[in-house]
């Protein structure tokens, strides 16, 4: 009879048979390694709590730095600004003028009679909307399945359910108009009469539908006008002109609603600085992939149909032209502002190529147009121009002394394919034949793009002349680099060799179907400038044998410039340019639109000349371009016109300097004991390591806390980076300046004689505000020269102990990091890091011997459990036997 053994984990066995208690013994047995994983534990918590206290030091010195040395800190506290020593006060006796600050040699008083006239900036703005209406595609009037449907829209920014019913009419057109008037009733439910659906069924194709802003008229019997009528056919929603913003998003479940009705889920009309340009709704279609243009002499370019709105607007803003874009939803237009203000103000815009410019403000479009060839490529296959080498030698493909890798490279859609080929040869195997060559770049080639994408073969496998790769969903060509691989030169590919659109390629390689219209300008006979059209039929049989250089000579005969470079299509000094229905996609695919028109212009935009403030001083007219600007030693803003008087006043006020230098002396003083209390404090975390977590589970949370003070007491004691910035911020005291006529000492700031202040400063007030009201230009000087001033050398010691900078950090940054400045490039990362990798070490040869012991054990147990069954098998057939 066998004995049950009982089962801990897994396979481990406890001790039932033996008596053992086995769990503990494997802890005891275990407990060498626990101690070297508690003891790493530990290290880890002592160096996150280092990192932790050397961060908040940082955040500390940071943030005196910010309050006494930082330009982005109140002129109140800012021992290094200008405004900090200006003792005047000024004033205004309205709100037409504000003043910013007043020289110690300021007028006491100014009197400004009138504000006739504020400086203004040039201004452009676009002549009209630049969003065009939302249009929807032709739409299955029998698509409408469901009994209802509903789909979110927001109106200016209002949001409503829209809910709506199928039309019921056996007749598909008079269902699609009901289903259309339970939309519009609905529409009207909840916007009122700001907006609806206009049905549409004039255009080719079928019927579509347009978002415009409908009003009920009763007079519109069967819906006369494109109107959509009741069901009775009395009345129907008439369209009105409609400046609205409107932006839909489906909102139902497994029906996409909107695509329904002939728009995309979250359709717009609404601009978005995160769309692309090829995407936006704008009312004046864009010409073209590339754009450039120029703003007052320079030139933005880099512009692509992928680019996005605010691509645009943040390169325009960020160059060199000196003015600022923007967008108003509300008025639906673009804005340009010259930066500077007054009469020199001044915007001048040339478009270069494409008719990005005049989209958006009206201006004349350009005479060139950019497009890009990136879906286009020639389906010849690529056979090598050069006759193939003997590439079968065994120094090239591999030896008795075992193979070398080659690569055999091409370039695939733009990106660089290496095909890495490689066989080792011993003294009794063959040579590579060009057939294995070609199976095993073929066999990569189809892992990488898929079975027949991409295929090289040869005219003859045992004496090969040529080779060839095809491909007919893949844009395949060699360039310089594919070349500096061996196989690709051997087989006799040069960059010739190529898929990509060029003046050698025929038209017909090129897929091209349909009819285009070249439209320019040529003298006549009599030498005037006469209109001439040329059409190209790429479907005629002739022309698909042509190349693209007969093209580009056919369209020049119209005066038409047309190119082909470098994966660029451009056409220039052409009038238009039409396709029929093929050859609109040939345009749409090149260009972005199915026509182009040259030379033309949109709404003409709207210019307001920059102009200068005028004012009258003292009866006389005074102008300036800026309406900041220095009157009498006061510099003021003008903010509004004024009939005056304004009288403007200054007093002399020393009190915030020294409010100044009172709260600096007290900020450094707590800063100073603060980092002195760290690295003097007593060494208690050697006594009190940190708590293992058997350890924490029997103790308190009172307890633990006090361990842990105890625990961290003394992590920084004699820390060098600290002691380091303490000693240059009191060197930084001492210094003296040639030509201030004082030391610190004689503005009554002095360091404390107590060793138990360790370099404390003491503030004699008296002697500060004798040294501010006898020699302020003195104090000045002192605390400001740039080579020996006091708050200088302070600042430039802030900045080596904590500047947060990857290029130039602080000694305290570089040792701890910050959450946000080289977070893992620090000294106590690494450190972390090596004591991390050390645990997980560790934590793995824990359970290794953890599962040794185990299974050993449970050996034991087992081959006990079988004597004990034995033995009572023995013990029962000696007593049966008797």
């Amino acid at each position: 009879m066998a004995s049950s053994i009982n089962t801990v984990s897994g396979n481990r066995v406890a001790g039932l048979a033996s008596g053992m208690d086995t769990e503990s013994i494997v802890e005891k047995m275990l407990s060498g390694t626990q101690s070297k994983i508690d003891k790493q534990t530990g290290l880890k918590q002592q160096l996150e709590w280092k990192q932790e206290m050397v961060r908040g030091i940082i955040t500390d010195i940071n943030s005196f730095h910010d309050k006494y040395f930082s330009f982005y800190s109140s002129a109140n506290t800012n021992l290094l600004s200008n405004a900090f020593y200006n003792t005047m006060n000024a004033a205004s006796s309205t709100s037409a003028i504000k003043v910013i600050s007043a020289a110690s040699n300021a007028a006491g008083k100014v009197t400004i009679d009138s504000i006739d006239q504020l400086a203004s900036a040039c201004t452009v703005k676009s002549g009209g909307r630049v969003s065009g209406e939302l249009k929807g595609t032709v739409i299955d009037p029998g698509q409408f399945t469901e009994e209802s449907y509903s789909f979110e829209m927001t109106l200016d920014g209002v949001s409503r359910t829209i809910s709506f019913k199928k039309g019921t009419n056996a007749d598909e057109t008079e269902a699609l108009k009901e289903t259309v008037n339970n939309l519009n009733n609905s529409m009207y439910r909840a916007f009122g009469t700001a907006a609806g659906f206009q049905l549409d069924t004039t255009q080719p194709g079928g019927p579509r539908l347009n978002l415009t802003q409908l009003v009920w008229d009763e007079t519109q019997n069967g819906g006369q006008g494109g109107a959509v009528p009741k069901s009775n056919g009395s009345g129907g929603y008439v369209p009105v002109d409609t400046s609205r913003k409107l932006y839909m998003e489906n909102t139902q479940g497994k029906t996409a609603v909107l695509p329904l009705l002939g728009f995309k889920n979250e359709a717009s009309n609404k601009l978005d600085y995160n769309t692309s340009l090829d995407s936006l709704p704008l009312a004046e279609p864009l010409q073209g992939k590339e754009f450039s243009f120029k703003i007052n002499g320079v030139v933005i370019d880099g512009i692509t149909s992928s680019s996005t709105l605010g691509d645009v607007i943040s390169k325009i803003n960020t160059s060199e032209a000196g003015v600022k874009v923007s967008y108003s939803s509300i008025e639906d237009k673009f804005i340009m502002e010259s930066k500077t203000t007054g009469d020199i103000s001044n915007i001048l815009m040339e478009q270069t190529s494409g008719n990005l410019l005049t989209v958006m403000f009206g201006t004349k479009s350009a005479d060139t147009v950019t497009g890009s060839l990136d879906g286009v490529k020639s389906s010849k296959d690529l056979v090598s121009v050069n006759s193939i080498e003997d590439i079968m030698k065994d120094a090239v493909l591999g030896g008795v002394n075992g193979g070398t890798p080659h690569i055999f490279s091409l370039n695939v859609d733009g990106k660089d394919v290496d095909i890495i080929v490689k066989r080792e040869l011993t003294a009794d195997s063959t040579d590579w034949n060009m057939s294995e060559l070609a199976d095993e770049i073929n066999r990569q080639l189809e892992e990488k793009f898929g079975a027949g994408e991409i295929v090289l073969s040869v005219d003859d496998p045992d004496s090969p002349t040529k080779a060839t790769v095809s491909s007919a969903n893949h844009l395949v060509s060699f360039n310089d680099e594919n070349l500096n691989r061996d196989i690709t030169s051997m087989l006799g590919f040069t960059t010739a060799n190529t898929q990509k659109a060029g003046m050698q390629s025929t038209l017909g390689e090129l897929g091209f179907h349909g009819k285009i219209t070249f439209t320019g300008t040529q003298p006549d006979a009599s030498g005037s400038s006469a209109m001439q059209s040329v059409t190209i039929d790429f479907d005629n049989v002739d022309t698909q044998g042509q190349t693209v250089e007969w093209l580009v000579n056919q369209v020049r005969t119209a005066g038409v410039e047309l190119t082909f470079d470098n994966g660029a299509v451009q056409i220039g000094s052409a009038s238009s340019v039409t396709g029929d229905g093929e050859g609109k996609k040939i345009l749409n695919s090149l260009f972005g639109t199915d026509s182009l028109t040259f030379g033309t212009a949109g709404s003409a935009a709207v210019v307001t000349e920059g102009q200068n403030a005028k004012f009258v001083v003292n009866g006389q007219v005074v102008e300036r371009n800026t309406n900041t600007f220095e009157l009498e030693g006061i510099t003021l803003e003008l903010t509004e016109k004024s009939s005056g008087p304004i009288t403007l006043t200054t007093t002399k006020d020393t009190d915030k300097i020294v409010e100044g230098f009172k709260s600096f002396v007290e900020d450094y003083n707590k800063l100073i004991e603060q980092l002195n209390d760290r690295i003097n404090e007593s060494a208690t975390y050697k006594k009190y390591a940190p708590l293992t977590e058997e350890q924490r589970k029997s103790m308190s949370d009172r307890e633990v806390e006090l361990w842990e003070e105890k625990a961290k007491e003394g992590l920084l004691r004699n820390d060098s980076n600290i002691s380091s910035f303490l000693s240059d911020m009191r060197t930084a005291l001492y210094q003296s300046v040639d030509g201030a006529g004082l030391a610190l000492y004689d503005m009554g700031i002095e360091t404390s004689d107590s060793w138990r202040d360790n370099g404390k400063l003491i503030l004699d007030e008296s002697k500060l505000n004798a040294a501010i009201s006898t020699n302020l230009d003195g104090v000045k000087k002192l605390m400001t020269d740039k080579e020996h001033g006091i708050g200088v050398l302070l600042d430039n010691a802030v900045k080596a102990a904590a500047n947060v900078s990857t290029g130039s950090p602080g000694s305290l940054v570089s040792y701890a990091g910050t959450k946000a400045v080289l977070t893992t490039d620090n000294s106590l990362y690494q450190q972390l890091k090596s004591v991390s990798n050390t645990l997980a070490n560790l934590n793995i040869r824990y359970e290794s011997e953890r599962t040794r012991y185990w299974n050993q054990f449970t050996a034991m147990e087992q081959a006990i459990s079988n004597l004990n069954n034995q033995s009572s098998w023995l013990t029962q057939q000696f007593s049966s036997g008797s």
